[in-house]
């Protein structure tokens, strides 16, 4: 997942500043060896079996051989939504302690 930031100065003209993070915490669902010697339509099919059944609220299905369960993966993406919401809520306290500055300097 990218993390975008875009922050205007509050100028008369828009300032867009952009800073990209790569979050490997939903990069990829781990199924396992389910594909290892198996055709493609094969392996498809187990993995949309597995996603089906988290769909049917059966979190704790696992490819046979291993992989990861819903479960585990709405863990980590719930992880990853807790980190943006910090790093935004961080964002927005560096941007209210600027204003404040720059009122400070203002009335000086």
């Amino acid at each position: 997942i990218k993390q975008m930031f875009i922050s205007d100065d509050s100028s008369p003209q828009l300032s867009t500043k952009l800073s990209l993070d790569t979050l490997s915490s939903l990069g990829e669902i781990d199924f396992g060896p389910v594909s290892e010697g198996k055709s493609t339509n094969i392996a498809r099919s187990a993995i949309y079996e597995t996603y089906g059944a988290w769909a049917t609220g059966l979190i704790d299905t696992v490819q046979d051989g291993g992989g990861e369960s819903g479960r585990s993966v709405l863990t980590r993406a719930a992880y990853t939504i807790h980190k943006l919401a910090e790093i935004g809520s961080s964002q927005q306290q560096q941007k209210q302690k600027q204003k404040q500055k720059q009122q400070q300097q203002q009335q000086q």
